[in-house]
């Protein structure tokens, strides 16, 4: 080309420039390039994560993603006898006591006509084996379709059949009001015949039976004809009247190791008098006496008050006469007035009056019958104290802590003292129908004890109404006095007591 050409083509060319160079600054004005690399990095993301999610799909079903899916199959499963039906196989999909079987299911209207297919009739088919001993599980029939599921749920089968057990009735039926069992029992060794006896035996129904209004033990025969003892129930008593063990609380610890009844009993042997009081006093002080004389019994006293009020007076009572040595070996020891009203003065307890003497027998849950020995000088001896202990134990039959009366007589407190110093009162020793063999006495000097004397103690605090008070209060008391001693008021009831042995 000529010089002259290339001049005349250039400035067409350099327009062509500019106008490229125009429209490539307006494009970019647009489309700015700080905007265009998010939106395609957007993009990229978004594609990145369907492919994954779609590769992750069909990894996890097994199938291709280019492959057609298969026709939807019905398969259906064997009777009961274990044979074809229908030419169906065997599903085991569930609880191992019910099988499913489908008898003429028909395809869902949906599966297209093609798909529909029967399986040959000669074709086997696995079976189920149970154990001869389990009875047959019942079956109920069910469609089981195989391969990719549809959208559309098929329709439920006409002759489902669910084999069921009866349901219980909600209401219980009734109990037998005693059931009767006849068992049979192994005939005895001397009785001939192949046979076996039948004995009835009664069950126990959960409504229970009345209990005899009174209870009867007979005493043993080994000490010769003792007298019947009787039980009675203890009468319940109203308000707060517990005798709790605080109330014995002066009664000093058992300490361990300490002497038993039988090795005191040895001990005493051929002491009497003040002697055997002082070794009692001691131990006693001690703390020697068995456990269950701690536990105090209530004993209640009804009465009416000059008023016309009713009134009802609870003491608390030691359940048996004081004794030496542990639960399983003591010995009722009696002594003379000066001991027992130290003792009962250092424990915090008073002796009792006779009307208290006679609530005791009334209400003690054992009643014995009084056993006296043949009278004379030996009756203070220490050889009379050990048999009548073991004439009254084996009436007892070792029923100890229970409240115990009938065995002895009774050192009581009364206004006697203070008229005859020096005298011990005594009274008690009920016979089966209620009186005491003794009245009251002070015929014997303060320092006298035979065998068939006994200290049982009362604690101080009582309880009127239900309200907790000192008894000596209550002695004093002339609304009380007739109720709780049947002689009018004690003067300084605990001054008493301590007159009687200082």
């Amino acid at each position: 080309m000529s010089m002259t050409q290339k001049r005349q083509k250039a400035p067409a060319r350099a327009g062509q420039d500019r106008q490229a160079a125009e429209i490539a600054r307006s494009y970019a004005r647009l489309f700015p390039e700080e905007d265009r690399r998010p939106w395609l990095g957007a993009v990229a993301v978004t594609a990145a994560v369907g492919l994954s999610i779609a590769g992750a799909a069909f990894v996890m079903t097994g199938e291709s993603p280019l492959s057609r899916p298969a026709a939807p199959e019905v398969h259906v499963a064997l009777g009961q006898d274990g044979q074809t039906v229908d030419g169906g196989l065997l599903v085991d999909g569930g609880p191992p006591d019910v099988a499913a079987e489908v008898t003429g299911v028909r395809m869902p209207d949906f599966a297209p006509p093609a798909t529909r297919r029967a399986a040959a009739p000669a074709a086997p088919s696995p079976r189920v084996t149970m154990a001869p001993e389990d009875p047959p599980a019942p079956r109920i029939a069910v469609a089981v379709h195989s391969g990719p599921p549809s959208l559309v749920p098929p329709r439920r089968p006409e002759g489902i059949v669910l084999a069921m057990a009866e349901p219980a009735p909600l209401r219980p039926r009734a109990r037998p009001a005693e059931a009767l069992v006849r068992h049979q029992a192994p005939p005895p060794a001397a009785a001939p015949g192949p046979g076996m006896a039948t004995e009835d035996v009664r069950i126990a129904t959960l409504r229970p039976r009345n209990r005899p209004a009174e209870l009867v033990a007979r005493a043993p025969s080994a000490l010769g004809s003792l007298a019947e003892v009787r039980m009675n129930p203890r009468e319940p008593s109203f308000g707060g009247t517990g005798c709790s063990a605080r109330l014995a609380g002066g009664i000093p610890d058992r300490r361990r190791g300490a002497a038993t009844g039988s090795a005191l009993a040895a001990r005493m042997q051929g002491m009497g008098g003040a002697d055997r009081d002082a070794l009692i006093q001691r131990e006693l002080m001690a703390g020697n006496l068995p456990g269950f004389l701690r536990d105090l019994t209530p004993v209640t006293i009804r009465g009416r008050l000059p008023n016309g009020r009713r009134a009802e007076v609870t003491i608390c009572v030691t359940p048996d006469y004081l004794a030496l040595g542990s639960d399983r070996d003591y010995l009722r020891v009696p002594m003379g007035l000066p001991a027992a009203a130290r003792i009962a003065d250092r424990f915090g307890f008073l002796l009792p009056t006779t009307p208290m003497v006679d609530a005791i027998y009334a209400q003690a849950g054992l009643r014995l019958t009084p056993q006296p020995m043949t009278p004379g000088a030996e009756m203070t001896s220490t050889r009379y104290f050990l048999q009548h202990n073991r004439t009254v134990e084996g009436q007892t039959r070792g029923r100890a802590g229970l409240l115990t009366a009938g065995q002895k007589k009774d050192l009581v407190l009364t206004n006697r003292l203070w008229r005859t110093p020096g005298r011990v009162a005594i009274y008690g020793w009920h016979k089966p129908d209620g009186q005491p063999i003794q009245p009251l006495s002070t015929v014997h000097v303060a320092r006298y004890a035979d065998y068939s004397h006994g200290v049982r103690l009362v604690s101080q605090t009582a309880f009127a109404n239900g309200r907790a008070v000192a008894l000596a209060a209550l002695l004093e008391n002339p609304a009380y006095a007739a109720m709780l001693t049947g002689e009018g008021p004690i003067e300084a009831p605990e001054r008493l007591m301590a007159s009687l042995y200082r």
